[in-house]
């Protein structure tokens, strides 16, 4: 009895550790947003000013960055990485974007 509280304990104690690497993440996020705008290459995009918040209590973390799109749209974009169990991979929710506002254009 006393193994199997103690592997049920380690069970749930492991459940949610698995995070992804930043930079993964990074990679990931430019692939969803990619196809949340319908752009047809991740060339046509750049991923700026990526913050991450602390993980909460579920491991959950918030994003937010910046999308500049090669026809120069600037959007703000928030996502949310979710934590995996072991043995599948963590992932990323479907992106939010809006138009930045306060956007300083130089004329020359």
């Amino acid at each position: 009895m006393k193994k199997i509280i103690l592997s049920l304990t380690i069970a749930i104690g492991l459940t949610g550790c698995v995070q992804m690497d930043k930079n993964q993440a990074i990679v990931d996020l430019q692939l969803k947003t990619m196809n949340r705008l319908g752009l047809s290459s991740s060339d046509e995009l750049t991923i700026s000013e990526v913050v991450f918040s602390k993980p909460n209590a579920m491991g959950q973390e918030a994003i937010k960055y910046i999308a500049t799109t090669s026809q120069g749209r600037v959007l703000e974009c928030n996502t949310t990485l979710m934590p995996s169990v072991i043995g599948s991979a963590p992932t990323l929710l479907d992106p939010t974007c809006k138009p930045k506002e306060n956007i300083n254009y130089t004329v020359e």
